[in-house]
């Protein structure tokens, strides 16, 4: 009897150690893809700027956003149909759906911008200079320009990182 006591306990710590393990790697691999994300999203911003005549700027941003919103609505409802149910040959699981579906329309979404905008040259710097720049110019490029931000630029990225800090929990443990 105390043998089977001994390795129920034992056997209970390595399940609870394993699911530890398995809700950091799962934690740690979302906000990798959020974070690989972000490029993304900043590549549809800067769409906005390089495609769009200053006058409409403001109106094309604002459907950026209702789109984005649109998007994530559907995206979220996505999660309480039962979708291997419904669509088997997506996946076996809720995740394996939403997973297809969403790759899916990031697919479609991109091909389709990348057919519809057209792509504009601009050169600020010469072949050469682009070609001279190293990785650790290009961060000393990049720091130099951080100091250099107005202050009330920089205000607005603080503000922006740390609401970015403070909504991504709130969407990881939102869910199920």
């Amino acid at each position: 009897m105390a043998s089977v006591l001994t390795s129920d306990s034992s056997g209970a710590h390595h399940n609870k150690s394993n699911i530890t393990v398995r809700s950091f790697l799962a934690g740690l691999l979302v906000w990798a893809m959020n974070i690989s994300i972000q490029p993304m999203q900043v590549g549809i911003r800067a769409l906005v700027v390089d495609s769009c005549p200053p006058q409409q700027q403001v109106q094309a941003t604002s459907y950026v956003s209702a789109i984005t919103a649109v998007g994530s609505i559907l995206g979220y409802t996505l999660g309480f149909i039962d979708l291997p149910r419904l669509f088997p040959w997506l996946g076996k699981t809720q995740y394996q759906c939403v997973f297809f579906i969403a790759s899916l329309v990031l697919m479609v979404t991109v091909a389709t911008t990348c057919f519809v905008i057209q792509e504009k040259s601009l050169t600020l710097r010469s072949e050469e200079e682009d070609e001279s720049m190293g990785i650790v110019a290009v961060f000393k490029q990049v720091l130099v320009s951080v100091r250099l931000m107005p202050k009330s630029m920089m205000s607005v990225c603080k503000v922006q990182f740390c609401s970015w800090l403070g909504w991504f929990p709130f969407l990881f443990y939102i869910t199920t």
